[in-house]
């Protein structure tokens, strides 16, 4: 469902991508918990979503949450989705301080990850 809520952002169907990956983390964290990569992909991309529709209110916990289940064993794509997310996240509140040390974290875990080219995507 996730995969489906990204699908459906990229046609600018926000309230659909929306309720859909609010659907996808509600299950992910019935089957799998708060802790799993699967539930931190799916939060993030709500998460992602929200900060879109100019509903941030909320979402930095949601975010920091799922980034201690991609820093142990998450994939690059909610790595980069994540950390993104939260630096944007800090820039709105206008701690830019907490954002670059957020952006400065997404590197180092991306070069011990050995994420080639993940800076040119983000």
């Amino acid at each position: 469902m996730t995969f489906e809520a990204v699908v459906e952002a990229e046609q600018l169907r926000l309230a659909i991508a929306t309720r859909l990956a609010r659907s996808a983390h509600e299950r992910a964290v019935s089957r799998f918990g708060k802790r799993s990569p699967v539930t931190a992909r799916a939060a993030v991309v709500l998460a992602e979503f929200a900060v879109r529709r100019r509903a941030p209110r909320g979402l930095d916990a949601l975010v920091m949450e799922s980034l201690a289940a991609v820093r142990t064993s998450g994939d690059e794509e909610s790595a980069l989705r994540g950390y993104r997310v939260l630096a944007r996240l800090a820039a709105h509140r206008g701690d830019t301080e907490f954002a670059f040390l957020i952006l400065k974290e997404a590197e180092v875990l991306a070069a011990a990850r050995d994420w080639a080219g993940w800076w040119r995507r983000a």
